[in-house]
C-alpha cells in the first residue's frame, strides 16, 4: 500500500496544468468507483436475502463493530448521521423513517435498519475483496484509493450509523415493551 502514497501525492500536488488528461483519468476513476459501489449494493441485497433464511442472520443482527458512544463521536459517526439526515440521502430509503412511535413501528424500523446494515456490510466486504484483488494483481492501481475512500463513506459509515441507531431503537423498544406489559 505504501507504493501508492508517493504516486498519489505526486498526482495530487504536482500535476501540471497543461495535462488535463490526468484530471480526466482521476474523474474517470472516481466515477468508476461510484459505479462499482452501486453494483456492490446489489451484491449486498442478494446476500441479505440469502442470509435472512439462515440461522446466522440472528447472530448478525446482534453484531456491533463499535458499541461505545464516545468512540462513535470521535470517529465522526454522529456527524455523518447528521449529514445523512440533513442531505438528500435521507430520501433514498424511506422505510428507515418512523411516522409514529409505537411498539410495532419500532420493531419494523429495527428490522429495516438491520436489513440495511447487512446490505451495506456485505457491500463493504465485497469491495474490500475487490481492493485485495486490485492490490495483489496490480490491476488498475489508480482505482485503489478512490474506491477505498468511497467504500468507507458509502458502506462503512452507514453500517456504523445503522448500528448506532439500532442500539437506540432497541432501548426504545424495551421502554415501550415495559409500558405495554405494565400499563
Amino acid at each position: 500500500m505504501e507504493r501508492y502514497l508517493p504516486g498519489l501525492t505526486k498526482l495530487l500536488f504536482t500535476l501540471p496544468s497543461h495535462q488535463p488528461i490526468c484530471y480526466l483519468v482521476i474523474l474517470f476513476n472516481i466515477c468508476l468507483s461510484i459505479t462499482i459501489i452501486i453494483l456492490s449494493w446489489n451484491v449486498g441485497l442478494i446476500v441479505n436475502i440469502i442470509l435472512k433464511k439462515r440461522a446466522v442472520y440472528s447472530t448478525l443482527t446482534r453484531f456491533n463493530f463499535i458499541s461505545s458512544d464516545k468512540i462513535n463521536a470521535v470517529i465522526g459517526v454522529k456527524l455523518f448521521k447528521l449529514f445523512l439526515v440533513k442531505s438528500f440521502w435521507r430520501k433514498l430509503n424511506p422505510t428507515l423513517n418512523i411516522k409514529q412511535a409505537n411498539l410495532d413501528a419500532l420493531v419494523r424500523l429495527r428490522n429495516e435498519i438491520i436489513s440495511s446494515e447487512i446490505i451495506h456490510l456485505a457491500a463493504f466486504i465485497t469491495i474490500l475483496l475487490l481492493l485485495g484483488v486490485i492490490e495483489i494483481a496490480n490491476f488498475r492501481p489508480q482505482l485503489f484509493w478512490p474506491l477505498a475512500v468511497i467504500n468507507i463513506i458509502t458502506n462503512l459509515y452507514p453500517v456504523l450509523v445503522q448500528q448506532y441507531n439500532k442500539r437506540r431503537i432497541i432501548k426504545m423498544i424495551r421502554v415501550f415493551s415495559n409500558q405495554k406489559y405494565n400499563g
